[in-house]
This record gives structure tokens, sequence and C-alpha cells, in this order.
């Protein structure tokens, strides 16, 4: 079971997203809901394109419920999607609360530097 998959490009993004959570619930893509109806895939894109211009060695990220899992995009070179199954103590919420959390403690070390 692959859980964490690298894209080749921002346009294989919604196809890792598919990929990485059809092996985290073992079933096919196909199976899948579309995921347009879990986030706005050409806002998912351009975030990610963004991000990765950025040079100073920043990276964003961003959680979100798909299907069963919840999905963590980290933007770089490359992208890096991962998937893990959602739990009744693991929901998107939490995830995206852990992220920003840790998205604002590093930008604070780095300010203070």
């Amino acid at each position: 079971m692959r859980t964490t998959v690298d894209c080749v490009s921002v346009e294989s993004l919604a196809a890792a997203v598919s990929t990485v959570v059809a092996d985290v619930e073992s079933c096919e893509s196909l199976d899948l809901p579309p995921l347009n109806e879990s986030i706005d895939t050409d806002a998912l894109q351009s975030f990610c394109e963004t991000e990765s211009l950025r040079t100073d060695g920043v990276g964003g990220t961003v959680s979100f419920a798909y299907s069963d899992s919840v999905v963590r995009v980290a933007t770089g070179d490359p992208v890096r999607v991962s998937a893990a199954p959602a739990t009744d103590e693991t929901t998107a919420r939490d995830v995206v609360a852990r992220d920003t959390d840790l998205l604002d403690s590093e930008h604070a070390s780095q300010t203070d530097s």
C-alpha cells in the first residue's frame, strides 16, 4: 500500500491524489467519488504551482477529506501527496489544525532568526 507519492508535475496532482487514496482504501481509483466534490482542484493546482515557485524555502501544505481518507499535499520540488484513513479521532479538521499550528510555528521561528 502506497501512502505517499511524489508528483512528477502539478498537472498530475489529481491522479496522484486518486492513486494514493485508492491504495489506502484498497480500492480502484474509479471507485472513488469525483475529487472535485471534495476540493476545488483548480485552486489546489494553483496553490501548488504558486507555493512551488517560492524561493524562501518555506513550503505550503493543504489537507482535506476525500472519500474515507484525509489527504495532505505538501508543496515543493516534488509536490508530495500522502493520505491516511480518516477515523473518528483523525478528521480533516484535526489535520488542518495541526498543519496550521506547524506552519505558524515554522514561520515564527524563521522570523525570529
